[in-house]
């Protein structure tokens, strides 16, 4: 396939009052490279500005209506405008919403090692063929039957029989955020699998950080039979460090929402969101929206990570990356390391040493 055959990707820059959505004829752009004249400055919710925007010159005037995708609610601009206050605070410049394979290869080529923030939006998988066989049998219970499934799906994985059946899956969108980008790939239009998300999933060299990230590990798992590695749970890190908060509870990941207020004292506002249909086409804000999750989950790595390096070096303390850093084999967490016959271990909670019984402990000296 030609890259001429593929329509340009769609745009989001944030600017101070709304986001402006830029059409196939009229791409945005941050690369310095690519600017015109015709330059228009694009500032976050402090005035601070987020990087310039330039539209590409067209031989003609275009006086066609932009794209700007699905109409909005009354809760959809509510959402828009707190969403653009949101990416303006975790200095985004630009949502690049994309929509085919082609697209989706050539913008994320560039990402070959780091951290990048993660995320997923998805529905409840259709089940067919043999598991929906599992599903539907009485005498076996859950846990027997989620056991069956899995039996299938590695079988399927390891015998190259697996094919993805897209009318079937639950993955709707994948969000990747890194610098003051986000690409929202929509895997309900692309409709195959691309070779550079593929490899940015199970590359060993890159991090995807995420809160709550073993269920979208578990899903690309379910839908795409792809591993992941190297997730990191925001949510696992953001606990250890606001420990005193939370010494009555067990260890677990905090929610996204409440990790960015206590660390960061940013409000992710989710009020009108949860009841987006993923698999219909998103309109400006559900991209928004969309993109956040990944932004801040970029951002909460950025200031918990140094955090973590400095209890150690002080020896007061000692945080171990194993402790919010795992694997997702066949839609599990397994540790990062393998045993010393190369099998996959389980990753659990339990590992954390500052917690026996779900309870904290206290701190290791």
């Amino acid at each position: 396939m030609q890259q001429s055959s593929s329509p340009a990707p769609i745009s989001v820059a944030i600017s101070f009052g709304s986001p402006v959505i830029a059409g196939p004829q009229t791409p945005i752009a941050t690369d310095a490279t690519t600017q015109s004249s015709d330059e228009i400055p694009a500032e976050g919710h402090s005035g601070v500005a987020l990087g310039t925007i330039s539209r590409e010159p067209s031989a003609e005037p275009d006086t066609e209506e932009e794209d700007e995708g699905p109409s909005l609610t009354d809760g959809d601009i509510e959402s828009l405008r707190l969403s653009t206050i949101t990416m303006g605070l975790l200095n985004v410049a630009t949502v690049i919403y994309l929509t085919t394979e082609v697209q989706a290869n050539e913008e994320l080529a560039s990402i070959t090692e780091g951290v990048v923030g993660f995320d997923t939006e998805f529905v409840k998988r259709v089940l067919y063929g043999d598991e929906e066989i599992i599903d539907g049998l009485p005498i076996m219970g859950a846990s027997a039957k989620k056991t069956a499934r899995l039996a299938i799906q590695v079988l399927e994985s390891r015998l190259a029989t697996f094919s993805i059946r897209w009318d079937n899956t639950g993955i709707c969108l994948v969000q990747i955020a890194r610098g003051d980008k986000v690409w929202v790939l929509n895997m309900n239009r692309i409709r195959a699998f691309p070779t550079e998300l593929r490899r940015i999933i199970e590359s060993p060299n890159i991090s995807l950080a995420g809160a709550g990230i073993i269920s979208d590990g578990a899903v690309i798992w379910e839908d795409l039979r792809c591993n992941a590695r190297s997730l990191v749970d925001v949510g696992l890190m953001a606990r250890l460090a606001a420990v005193e908060n939370h010494q009555e509870e067990p260890f677990s990941n905090l929610g996204l929402e409440v990790a960015m207020l206590e660390v960061m004292d940013i409000v992710i506002d989710k009020t009108f969101q949860k009841n987006v249909n993923w698999k219909a086409e998103p309109n400006k804000a559900h991209l928004l929206y969309a993109a956040i999750d990944a932004a801040a989950s970029l951002r909460l790595y950025g200031d918990l990570a140094p955090e973590m390096k400095e209890e150690e070096e002080d020896l007061e303390t000692t945080f171990s990356p194993e402790w919010y850093t795992f694997n997702c084999t066949f839609g599990e967490a397994t540790r990062t390391k393998r045993s010393v016959r190369g099998a996959e271990v389980p990753w659990s909670t339990r590992d954390c040493t500052w917690y026996a019984n779900n309870k904290f402990q206290g701190k290791y000296y």
